[in-house]
C-alpha cells in the first residue's frame, strides 16, 4: 500500500485533537504535508518517547518536592526544559537513531520534532502526531517506561485502535462500546472511503517484544497505582486505561456474538477483557478518583 493512507475527517478517532479548535490551523496543515510528502511500500515506524511527562517527569517534581508541574515552575520558570524537556529530546533521538539501525526501518522520532519558539500546545503536537501515525505507521516502538507518559498512552491505545481496525463512534442509543469494527459494519460507512494497513500495526517495545492490550493495561495500571501511592494525580492515565477496557469490551463481544465470524473474519487477537478489567479496576481503587472526572 502507498503510504501516505487516507481516512476521511468524518471519521477521526475519539482522541483526534479537532483542528478547528487550534488557533495553529495553517501550520499544522503545513507540517503535515511535509510528512505526506514521504512516499513509501514500506512500513515506516514510530518511536513513541516522553517529552513533557514519563517518568523523568515524575522524578524531577519529587526532587523539588512539588506535586505538580505549577508547583515546579513556580519555583523556576526554566525547570520544565532544562531538566525534563532537553533530556527527554536528547534520550529519544539517540534511541530513535539505534533502533533505525537495529530494526532497518524508516523512524519517525517526534522528540526531534520542536516548536516551542512558535508557543505549541500539547494538543497541537499531539493532533499531528495522531494523524502521522494514522496516515503513514504500521510498527508503534513503545519506549521504556512509556506508561508513565500521557503521551505515550496516548500513542499506544491509538495505535491499538488502528490494530484492531476500530473507529470510535459517538455512542447512541443502540450502541454498547463507543468503537465500531469497521469490516464488521460496512453499509454503517456507505461512501466513506476508510483505508488501514494491510499489513496490521505492529505494536513493541524497544526490544522489538510485542505488547498487547493486556500487558499495556498492566503496565498503565501499574504507573497509576504508584504514582497515587507517592501524591501525584494521574488523571489522563486513567481515562485512557479505561479506554482499553472499552476496546477490549468491544472486540470481545463481537467475537462472541459471532459477527466476526459471519464475516469470516478474526480480530487480530482475542483480548483476555476479564484481566483488563481487573487492571482497571486496581488503578481505580488507588486513584480513589470520581468517576464523572474521568470521562472524555
Amino acid at each position: 500500500m502507498l503510504i501516505p493512507r487516507k481516512i476521511p475527517p468524518d471519521f477521526l478517532f475519539k482522541e483526534v485533537r479537532k483542528l478547528e479548535k487550534s488557533q495553529r490551523k495553517s501550520d499544522i496543515d503545513v507540517v503535515l504535508s511535509a510528512f505526506r510528502s514521504w512516499r513509501s511500500i514500506q512500513p515506516v515506524g514510530y518511536l513513541s518517547t516522553p517529552i513533557t511527562t514519563g517518568i523523568l517527569f515524575y522524578e524531577v517534581l519529587a526532587k523539588h518536592q512539588v506535586k505538580t508541574l505549577e508547583e515546579l515552575l513556580a519555583i523556576n520558570s526554566n525547570l520544565l526544559f532544562e531538566e525534563i524537556i532537553a533530556p527527554n529530546i536528547n534520550r529519544g533521538i539517540a534511541l530513535g537513531d539505534e533502533l533505525a539501525m537495529r530494526f532497518n526501518i524508516p523512524i519517525i522520532v517526534p522528540a526531534v520534532f520542536e516548536a516551542r519558539s512558535q508557543r505549541w500546545t500539547q494538543d497541537d503536537y499531539m493532533y499531528v502526531w495522531y494523524q502521522v501515525i494514522k496516515e503513514m505507521v504500521g510498527h508503534t516502538i513503545l519506549s521504556d517506561f512509556w506508561e508513565y507518559s500521557n503521551g505515550g498512552v496516548e500513542e499506544f491505545v491509538h495505535s491499538a485502535e488502528m490494530q484492531f481496525r476500530l473507529l470510535s463512534v459517538p455512542l447512541t442509543g443502540g450502541d454498547f462500546f463507543p468503537y465500531v469494527p469497521v469490516d464488521l459494519f460496512p453499509d454503517r460507512f456507505v461512501g466513506q472511503k476508510i483505508e488501514f494497513p494491510e499489513e496490521t500495526m505492529k505494536i513493541t517495545d524497544e526490544r522489538g517484544l510485542a505488547v498487547r492490550i493486556e500487558e499495556g493495561a498492566m503496565k498503565i495500571s501499574e504507573a497509576v497505582v504508584n504514582l497515587y501511592r507517592r501524591g501525584f494525580r494521574a488523571v489522563k492515565l486513567l481515562v485512557l486505561l479505561k479506554q482499553l477496557v472499552d476496546i477490549a469490551h468491544c472486540v470481545n463481544w463481537h467475537w462472541q456474538t459471532k459477527q466476526y465470524r459471519d464475516y469470516g473474519l478474526t480480530p487480530h487477537y482475542l483480548i483476555n477483557k476479564k484481566l483488563v478489567d481487573r487492571y482497571w479496576q486496581i488503578a481505580l481503587a488507588a486513584a480513589g478518583e470520581n468517576r464523572p472526572e474521568l470521562e472524555l
